[in-house]
C-alpha cells in the first residue's frame, strides 16, 4: 500500500515540477533563448530518469526495494518544497475565466503533449519497477 501510494505521488507531481521548471525558464528568457532553456530542463529531466534508476536499485540492494519506493515520495516533497520557496513569484499578468482555460483541453497540442508525458512517465516507472 505504501509503495502505491508512493507511487502515485511522484507520478502525480512529476509533470508539475516539469511543468513549473519550463514556465518559470522561459517566463524570464528572452524569445531568441526559449529553445535553448526549455532544451536545458529536459535534458536535467533525462538525467534525472537515467541516474534515478541505477539509485534506486542500489538502495533495493542495501536494504529492500521498498525503500527505493519510500524514497520517491521524500524527493517529491523536497523538490515541491524548493519550488515553493526558491522560485520568483509570478504575478498573473492577465486574469483568465475557467472557461477559457479549460478550452485547453480540447486544442490537439495539448493532447498530445499529455499523451507524450504519459506514456514517457509510464516507461520511466515502468524501467525503475524493472530494475527493482
Amino acid at each position: 500500500m505504501v509503495v502505491n501510494a508512493s507511487e502515485d505521488l511522484t507520478a502525480f507531481l512529476q509533470p508539475v515540477y516539469i511543468a513549473t521548471t519550463l514556465a518559470v525558464a522561459v517566463s524570464k528568457a528572452d524569445k531568441k533563448r526559449e529553445n535553448e532553456l526549455m532544451s536545458i530542463v529536459f535534458s536535467g529531466v533525462a538525467i534525472a530518469m537515467a541516474t534515478t534508476v541505477p539509485f534506486a536499485t542500489w538502495l533495493a540492494s542495501l536494504w529492500s526495494w521498498e525503500y527505493s519506493f519510500i524514497i520517491q515520495p521524500i524527493v517529491s516533497i523536497v523538490a515541491l518544497a524548493g519550488i515553493y520557496f526558491a522560485l520568483p513569484p509570478m504575478p498573473v499578468k492577465e486574469k483568465k475565466s475557467y472557461g477559457s482555460q479549460l478550452k485547453i483541453l480540447k486544442q490537439p497540442t495539448f493532447i498530445i503533449s499529455t499523451a507524450m508525458n504519459f506514456f514517457m512517465i509510464t516507461a520511466w516507472f515502468s524501467t525503475y519497477r524493472y530494475f527493482c
